[in-house]
């Protein structure tokens, strides 16, 4: 489940949104979400919304063609506008540089044809094993 939070401040322009991202709030994800976990994002980003203006200044900085790994980034006011004021998160996040390195799917289906002959062999074994104890 994704939560969005918004911040306001009365009166003034907006001339840029600073976007967190947190992959765990430090409770499993699950059902009651209520069981505490040691990863926690909030701490950290809480304390770089504290930073934000050197986070921008950071962020303003960057080399826009390196690898961007932090869980925060920016949109400026001119990129809003282009997107129709769109804040979806997603829409400005750094997309990663990082090739993703997939396995050939024939290696896969190798596997899963030898788990199910596992299986199949297992069920077999439970089959003997009942009727065994049926006789």
């Amino acid at each position: 489940m994704k939560t969005s939070v918004l911040f306001f401040r009365k009166g003034g322009t907006t001339d840029k949104v600073m976007f967190l991202h947190a992959d765990n709030d430090g409770y499993k994800l699950d059902a009651n979400h209520d069981t505490p976990i040691e990863a926690d994002d909030l701490p950290k980003l809480a304390e770089t919304y504290l930073k934000r203006k050197e986070r921008w200044a950071e962020w303003s900085a960057r080399n826009t063609a390196a690898e961007w790994t932090q869980q925060w980034w920016f949109a400026d006011a001119a990129t809003l506008r282009s997107n129709d004021f769109n804040i979806s998160a997603g829409r400005y996040r750094p997309m990663s540089q990082a090739a993703e390195i997939h396995r050939d799917p024939r290696e896969l289906l190798d596997e899963l044809a030898a788990i199910e002959v596992e299986i199949a062999e297992e069920v077999e074994a439970l089959r003997s094993v009942l009727s065994e104890a049926a006789t």
